[in-house]
């Protein structure tokens, strides 16, 4: 998946939310998969997507391990902005 290291920084920037961490901290793909599990934080989850070459390189590797049935549709806060609209259709 694009050929990323688990060990590569990440910069955190006040665009994104990390959080239960300080931002401009450079965690590393390895640091944001953990986040991704243990406190499934949107951000981290977000950066890791983006990191790998957005929703695409996940769903090929879902199906090409058998995993037919399931894929990402988008990433999570293109998820969290149509749920804001549907309650505020003003934003």
């Amino acid at each position: 998946m694009n050929g990323c290291r688990s060990d590569a920084p990440i910069c955190v920037t006040a665009r994104a939310c990390w959080q239960y961490h300080d931002l401009g901290q450079t965690p590393t793909i390895r640091d944001l998969i953990t986040e991704m599990v243990i406190t499934s934080d949107n951000t981290a989850t977000d950066l890791t997507v983006t990191k790998v070459g957005g929703v695409d390189s996940p769903n090929a590797w879902l199906r090409s391990s058998g995993y037919t049935h399931l894929s990402m549709v988008a990433r999570g806060h293109v998820y969290r902005r149509k749920i804001l609209r549907f309650v505020n259709p003003a934003r």
